[in-house]
């Protein structure tokens, strides 16, 4: 998921780059589930027309340090963005980035990266707030004047207020995080809707 977080980071402060994605997908609403069925067992998965899936890795690659964006990636991102509160997020978040103390005299793209997770996964930003040895270690490759301005967006309430809409629901699935959730289930064959199918065994989860 580095090059998703990348993204995320990278679009979160380039509000021209978010809009740019944003004209190139559909309106934000849900897309249809479908049911299938995987290794014998009936599942369900989100049907995002094939196009998309190219039209978001040709545009968002260019931008990425290493130029390579996944399938899965580039379908988490479009399916993130059917929610009208990560457009919202995305569209708004580089000015609040750029107003915001402390200032950073530059980014890097570890800068980007450790941005998409605190964006994205709330167990990492505790851990982050409360000095846990992992996120301490990650944050270690990153200048001294970007781990303080990370670490200021924890409690920056602008930030915080816009960031809410960015917390769409994950049900069971692993998710685009760093930390591991309680009752975590990784993903394959578990994609359902809540009133839809449930795994037939434990030994689907993770």
């Amino acid at each position: 998921m580095i090059d998703y977080w990348e993204a995320i980071g990278r679009l979160a402060c380039d509000g021209e780059l978010a809009k740019g994605l944003m004209g190139i997908l559909p309106k934000a609403k849900p897309f249809p589930w479908v049911e299938t069925i995987r290794d014998g067992y009936k599942t369900f998965g989100i049907d995002i027309p094939l196009d998309l899936y190219s039209k978001v890795q040709n545009y968002l690659e260019p931008h990425l340090s290493e130029q390579w964006m996944s399938v899965n990636s580039a379908g988490e991102l479009i399916w993130a963005c059917s929610y009208p509160g990560v457009r919202k997020f995305l569209l708004g978040a580089g000015e609040t980035l750029r107003v915001m103390e402390p200032k950073i005299p530059s980014v890097s793209t570890g800068y980007f990266i450790a941005l998409g997770v605190v964006i994205c996964d709330p167990g990492f930003r505790h851990a982050l707030k409360a000095n846990d040895a992992r996120s301490a270690r990650h944050m270690s490759r990153l200048s001294m004047p970007q781990q303080a301005h990370l670490c200021a967006l924890i409690d920056h309430k602008p930030f915080n207020r816009l960031l809410q809409g960015f917390e769409f629901p994950w049900e069971a699935g692993c998710g685009d995080d760093s930390i591991v959730q309680k009752r975590h289930l990784y993903s394959p064959g578990l994609n359902a809707p809540p009133a839809a199918a449930k795994p037939k065994t434990a030994a689907a989860g993770g």
